[in-house]
């Protein structure tokens, strides 16, 4: 969009252009039937037979048969009560903003985890994916809400910035630097997650070991369902929408799995938006830009070359990362790797995290 020449500043004309570019979004809706459109607040129905997924016990109802479809849903205090019983505690530290840490410490010689999951929700909300590390391994487990105005993160959403992002998983860091050992393992669980704890590790490389669910290939933006020569100009479109609208939301629909398992992988989204966390995807346009400036920002970390051993996962099912896309990362790596190969898809990290947990245990025990 041309820069009008009434327009006395570049600043200006960029506010200007942001404004028309917001208008066009929120009548996308209006105009074609469907797509985005701006989020208004709304609580989702929940049906009368969610089944807290940590019960121990099948319940015995004439419901029964509801828990295979529900395991998933069913989040409120009873579940933030056993998490605490189960050993798992806050802490908060102060890096840019507030951070969340909800660790487990086995004990105060066992190995250390950092974890870091996706950026778009509360960690609590992904507890099943990592609690056997815990619970099964006795590792001390460091999982944190760092993107600012997300979980329990302090700092609101607009904040959230690479710098700031990174100043809060340094503040996590120095703790269990301080408070335990710097013999730290790093894994990057979830999508969103693997390639932010990727990104971190350009930054601080001081890790034991690094284990990642998916991987982030610098300027190859086809796990976003995005080619990189609309990437780039769909970046520069977003940073001008955040000038304008730093808070600017509109509902997104993921891509529908296909094939192999594709009705668990799908149930998964549905269940997680409608029962865990409703906002799950409303999309926040200061989220995405933050993930683009991640894979194509001329200063992202990406770009530094990974030198700590690397354990890389392959699920060979994955809606969003193509088998070619883990093997060209992989073959990128010029530091002691192994690659995993999890015949699953997407959503498996957290639908059958076990054979995960299994590789990371082993992984780590051997670093």
């Amino acid at each position: 969009i041309p820069i009008h020449p009434e327009m006395e500043t570049k600043e200006q004309g960029e506010m200007a252009a942001a404004e028309k570019i917001l208008k066009l979004f929120q009548k996308l809706k209006a105009n074609s039937g469907g797509g985005t459109e701006e989020v208004k607040d709304s609580k989702p129905e929940i049906p009368d037979d969610i089944i807290d997924p940590m019960m121990k016990e099948r319940p015995k109802s004439s419901k029964d048969k509801s828990f295979e479809k529900n395991k998933l849903a069913g989040w409120d205090e009873k579940s933030d009560e056993k998490m605490k019983k189960d050993g798992w505690e806050d802490v908060y530290v102060f890096g840019y903003s507030k951070v969340h840490i909800f660790q487990h410490i086995s004990d105060k010689d066992c190995k250390n985890i950092m974890l870091i999951h996706t950026p778009v929700t509360a960690v609590k909300n992904c507890y099943e994916c990592y609690e056997q590390l815990a619970r099964e391994y006795s590792f001390n487990v460091f999982t944190m809400d760092y993107a600012p105005g997300e979980g329990e993160c302090g700092g609101e959403t607009k904040e959230f910035t690479l710098e700031n992002m990174t100043a809060n998983i340094d503040a996590v860091y120095q703790y269990i630097c301080e408070n335990y050992s710097s013999e730290i393992h790093l894994l990057g669980y979830t999508g969103a997650g693997a390639i932010i704890a990727q990104y971190y590790l350009g930054i601080n490389p001081g890790f034991k070991s690094f284990s990642q669910f998916a991987c982030g290939i610098y300027g190859n933006t086809k796990p976003l369902g995005v080619p990189t020569f609309l990437a780039k100009p769909m970046l520069s479109v977003c940073r001008l929408i955040t000038k304008k609208r730093p808070d600017f939301t509109m509902a997104f629909k993921p891509p529908k799995a296909k094939g192999f398992q594709a009705e668990s992988d799908n149930e998964f989204y549905e269940s997680m938006i409608a029962y865990r966390d409703s906002s799950f995807f409303d999309l926040k346009i200061n989220s995405l830009v933050q993930i683009l400036e991640c894979m194509l920002g001329a200063e992202s970390m990406l770009k530094m070359e990974i030198t700590c051993p690397t354990l890389v996962f392959k699920t060979l099912h994955d809606r969003y990362f193509p088998k070619e896309y883990f093997d060209c990362y992989y073959a990128s790596l010029q530091c002691e790797k192994k690659l995993v190969e999890i015949n699953d898809t997407h959503n498996s990290y957290f639908i059958h995290p076990e054979p995960f947990m299994r590789e990371i245990a082993s992984w780590v025990e051997s670093h």
